[in-house]
């Protein structure tokens, strides 16, 4: 090995560049995730489970999960890019809750489906229940005496807070027979 005894002013040119990461992790509600950080550039939201993006050394990037009818977290976001790939940034997703409610006529309401499963009585001439995004709830109503109730919008499939109302309550006509053997005075109250 020879080294040249250098003479004079010299230059040197030094380049360096951030390593780049991995940064993901798992997506087993197939939510819509996207990264944004000083350094991400031309990277489109993803589905994928499991699911990365490529971020430089340095950086702090924020995950952010969206599913139509779910409240979504990412794990651990924002996130410091360190010196090592990011595998542990899971997904978690649960479907959000909605309302349904309308008025009675002073009926009963009972509603079934797969997130809900109750009676509804009220005296206050409404009703209101909590059903889960999906869930498809059919609606019944009764009123001891009445006929021809009905509720609008049953079955609903639940995208939404909603509005079901009673309707249509008919009190009921009975015929009274009475056999009046010796003929009397008869009163009906």
């Amino acid at each position: 090995v020879s080294i040249n005894p250098i003479t004079g002013n010299a230059t040197a040119t030094v380049s360096c560049t951030l390593n780049t990461y991995s940064v993901g992790g798992t997506n087993a509600d197939g939510a819509s995730v996207a990264i944004t950080g000083s350094s991400i550039t031309g990277q489109s939201a993803t589905t994928a489970n499991p699911y990365s993006f490529d971020a430089k050394y340095g950086d702090v990037v924020t995950l952010t999960a969206t599913k139509t009818g779910y409240s979504c977290t990412v794990a651990g976001s924002p996130i410091t890019v360190g010196a090592a790939n990011v595998t542990t940034a899971n997904v978690s997703c649960s479907k959000n809750t909605y309302t349904i409610s309308g008025t009675t006529d002073g009926a009963t309401v009972t509603a079934s489906g797969s997130t809900v499963s109750n009676t509804v009585t009220t005296n206050a001439g409404s009703y209101s229940l909590s059903a889960k995004y999906g869930d498809v709830v059919t609606l019944t109503v009764s009123k001891t005496g009445y006929s021809g109730c009905v509720i609008a919008a049953s079955p609903i499939t639940v995208s939404g807070d909603a509005t079901a109302n009673v309707s249509g309550c008919t009190l009921n006509t009975y015929t009274i027979a009475v056999t009046n053997t010796p003929a009397a005075a008869v009163t009906i109250t």
